[in-house]
């Protein structure tokens, strides 16, 4: 059977900042969308460089795969293109975040990625701006994928945004993170030991004021019905039971041990057929539970249920069960009733 989990997400982390630049702020917005499992990021920075003049430039790296739409930047509010890396500038200006030609981050090693994981320069994007003046500001965004958990009733999104390039840093001063949803009903966590501060029903905001040890790692989980709620409560093998218990009470009642008139029982071809025919309902009960949970999530149910249908394979045991339980059951009843006459 296939994985339940989906690294199609997209891969993205921090910019790496040459060692002219000093990054004096990062202002990280999370827009998580409730329809796709998708989310908005909006990188900010506020950086110093320590010289300026005519033919200078700032050198930025970013890294961002598997996303949707443009990968789209900005100096000082004019939008620039990115083009590929220029390998002489890794060496001159990145010194410490780059082994030869590859650049490894750190994923969190709870997460669905490996830890570390090499890039190479194709892999990331190159901005080259010439610059006048001391302090700018730099902003990217672009629209990335979550991963996916599957194997839960209801499909857990995961995404990660790398940290591991402040390390790399001249100086590390604070990240001001903000994280909000379409939906305050959505069910989300981050990894982060903090307290986020509450702006709105649908936004927090996070202060990250030391040097992250690991990635930024999202966990979202969609909100689904009431009713689903109380079904996957109740889960496939208690809605058996219950089927199970009515046929079994209702079958019972059929041979009226209570009643006035002698009745004896003797096991026939009719009485297996019973067995056999309300033993397929309680297994189909069963089997077609599993798709009837799915189809009140919706468009957000895991579906990954393993191979449960090789439950049929009990079939037989379930009916010899089911059949000596009523048997005894009955001449119980009628043995009962005897006494007390």
């Amino acid at each position: 059977m296939a994985s339940p989990y989906s690294h199609t997400g997209t891969i993205s982390a921090q910019a790496f900042a040459s060692k002219n630049v000093r990054v004096l702020n990062e202002n990280l917005d999370i827009f998580i969308y409730n329809e796709l499992p998708s989310a908005q990021i909006t990188a900010e920075y506020e950086i110093e460089i320590d010289s300026v003049g005519l033919g200078k430039y700032i050198p930025l790296l970013f890294l961002a795969e598997n996303y949707r739409g443009e990968f789209q930047a900005w100096v000082d509010g004019q939008p620039i293109e990115w083009k590929p890396v220029p390998p002489e500038y890794i060496y001159d200006d990145f010194p410490g975040a780059f082994k030869g030609s590859t650049v490894d981050i750190k994923w969190n090693t709870k997460g669905y990625r490996p830890s570390p994981k090499s890039y190479n320069f194709s892999d990331l994007k190159y901005f080259e701006v010439p610059l006048s003046k001391k302090r700018h500001t730099i902003k990217v965004s672009y629209t990335a994928l979550f991963s996916e958990d599957r194997s839960y009733w209801v499909k857990k999104y995961e995404l990660s945004y790398a940290l591991s390039p402040s390390r790399y840093w001249q100086s590390f001063e604070k990240i001001n993170l903000t994280i909000s949803t379409e939906d305050s009903t959505a069910d989300y966590s981050i990894n982060l030991n903090k307290t986020g501060k509450k702006i709105s029903p649908n936004t927090y905001s996070y202060l990250l004021d030391t040097l992250p040890e690991e990635d930024l790692l999202i966990t979202y989980q969609p909100a689904i019905s009431n009713t689903a709620h109380f079904f996957i409560a109740l889960n496939p093998g208690g809605m058996a039971w219950i089927v199970a218990i009515l046929f079994f009470i209702i079958h019972t009642l059929v041979y009226k041990p209570f009643s006035a008139a002698p009745i004896k029982i003797r096991f026939s071809f009719p009485l297996f057929m019973a067995y056999a025919l309300i033993s397929v309902c309680i297994m189909g009960t069963y089997l077609y539970s599993f798709q009837f949970i799915d189809d009140l999530i919706g468009q957000h149910a895991g579906q990954y249920h393993g191979y449960y249908f090789f439950v049929v394979i009990f079939y037989p045991v379930l009916v010899l069960v089911y059949a000596m339980l009523h048997f005894w059951l009955v001449k119980l009843l009628i043995m009962m009733r005897a006494t007390k006459r």
